[in-house]
């Protein structure tokens, strides 16, 4: 008999959705372990040209999740993004305090630059200014402070132009990718 498979160690992408929590609960349904959560949420204006990377904030305590959550703008508009829900983003510190886990945030910066089902990074791996690679500087903050990280969730179910996009940073992370709402009946 083969032992049974490794433990996971998971950053969670929530949105605020029902979906990503969903996932994150068959994550650790199977037995996987969640280290932190990663959410992108809209800048607080159109005319902002800060990049992802210098406005990644973090709890680092699961018992102050949320108490220093960055100056997302509550009333920031609803990009209309192609990839990120951002309708609940005023909630996620709130969920991170409830499930204890630490949050790292980061504002999605750029729109849908690459259109379609499939997904292949711009400029050589990163950036051209796509929303996608918003998550790149994200999980890299996120793998800096929990080296084990070693798969990311998304709560995705029907769009495959999420879940390719997620596939495709994640391995240029190496994280494993999962996605246990894909296609859930």
């Amino acid at each position: 008999m083969a032992p049974p498979p490794k433990p996971l160690n998971v950053i969670a992408l929530i949105s605020g959705g029902k979906d990503s929590i969903y996932s994150l609960l068959h994550v650790l349904s199977l037995g996987h372990r969640v280290l932190a959560l990663g959410n992108l949420y809209p800048q607080a204006a159109p005319h902002v040209t800060s990049t992802p990377s210098t406005n990644i904030t973090s709890t680092s305590s699961p018992t102050t999740a949320g108490t220093t959550a960055p100056a997302a703008d509550d009333d920031a508009p609803d990009p209309d993004s192609h990839m990120y829900q951002t309708a609940g983003h005023a909630l996620i510190p709130a969920i991170a305090r409830a499930l204890g886990l630490p949050l790292f945030r980061a504002p999605i910066v750029g729109g849908a630059v690459v259109g379609g089902s499939t997904y292949a990074p711009l400029s050589g791996g990163e950036g051209g200014g796509d929303e996608t690679e918003s998550l790149l500087p994200l999980l890299r903050a996120i793998k800096k402070a929990h080296p084990t990280a070693d798969a990311v969730s998304a709560g995705a179910i029907l769009s495959t132009y999420q879940r390719t996009r997620i596939e495709s940073v994640a391995a240029r992370m190496g994280l494993v990718p999962l996605a246990f709402l894909w296609q859930y009946p």
